[in-house]
């Protein structure tokens, strides 16, 4: 009697033993930790890239991974303990240079943290000096008023800051001479936020897509200066299109700032602001 007692509280055992191994390896069979995919990379400055991707369903996180060669060596720069934040900024990049990312997700499976088996695509970035893609389109001839409206289109892939206060000097090489500081007085199609058009002094966005025409007219307190430097005669008219003369529109774009340079009639030049600054110095005559 014994024996079959024994050989009863065993075969028992067993049976509950694989009883409760099931649903652990049905659950485990099925609780992958998935990998992370569509992830896409683009530049954000000239030193920084925004990473964006699927959300994983479950997922609690993700690290993200980095290397300077697609085959390389890639390292972990990053780990986000949120499983619903899909995006990263990489900083402190090189213009010039080509960056790899690749991404796992993280998730918890039976008390432990778990990477997926797989990378995510792998997607890479050649860091270029950033420049937005715009037009401007000049009218023909000034308003009746003696103002003049153009049209801002954003063609970048991302918003654009305009600057409420454009420069318009009637020679590029020698901003010295009659340099106007241009007041904004309208806005069409621009979401100010209600605010008085007349008193912004600070960006605007421009979205993707979106255009926006600017109505500009002399700023009688300021005509015939710019930065301290006084004009030889204070202009009283917008002297458009006349021989030389150079237009300009303050924007940042993806954290950069910028000045949209246009000269009549060569055609338009953009230039960042050390380098706007620059040419402005060098054609200055510090010894008069």
């Amino acid at each position: 009697m014994t024996k079959y007692r024994n050989r009863s509280i065993a075969v028992i055992a067993a049976l509950a033993l694989v009883i409760s191994m099931i649903p652990a390896m049905a659950f485990g069979a099925s609780k992958t930790v998935k990998a992370v995919t569509g992830l896409e990379v683009y530049q954000m400055s000239n030193t920084s890239a925004e990473l964006d991707w699927n959300y994983v369903n479950g997922s609690e996180g993700y690290k993200v991974y980095k290397a300077t060669s697609k085959t390389g060596k890639y390292t972990l720069v990053k780990t986000i303990k949120r499983g619903k934040k899909t995006s990263y900024t990489a900083k402190n990049l090189k213009l010039g240079n080509t960056y790899y990312f690749k991404i796992k997700a993280v998730d918890t499976v039976y008390g432990k943290k778990v990477l997926s088996s797989k990378f995510s695509n792998i997607a890479s970035i050649k860091m270029k000096q950033c420049v937005p893609q715009y037009t401007i389109d000049f009218p023909e001839k000034l308003n009746a008023d003696g103002s003049l409206t153009v049209t801002v289109t954003n063609k970048s892939k991302k918003e654009i800051q305009l600057a409420a206060a454009p420069l318009i000097f009637n020679d590029l090489n020698d901003w010295s001479k009659d340099g106007i500081l241009l007041k904004a007085v309208k806005y069409e199609n621009l979401n100010t936020g209600g605010v008085d058009t007349e008193y912004l002094n600070y960006p605007y966005p421009l979205l993707k897509g979106e255009a926006v025409k600017i109505t500009y007219e002399l700023n009688k307190e300021l005509q015939g200066t710019i930065s301290g430097i006084k004009g030889e005669e204070a202009p009283t008219v917008i002297n458009y299109k006349d021989g030389g003369e150079g237009f300009a529109i303050g924007l940042t774009y993806r954290g950069q700032f910028f000045y949209m340079a246009i000269q009549y009639p060569d055609g338009q030049k953009l230039m960042t602001l050390d380098e706007y600054l620059q040419k402005a110095l060098d054609s200055v005559d510090l010894d008069n």
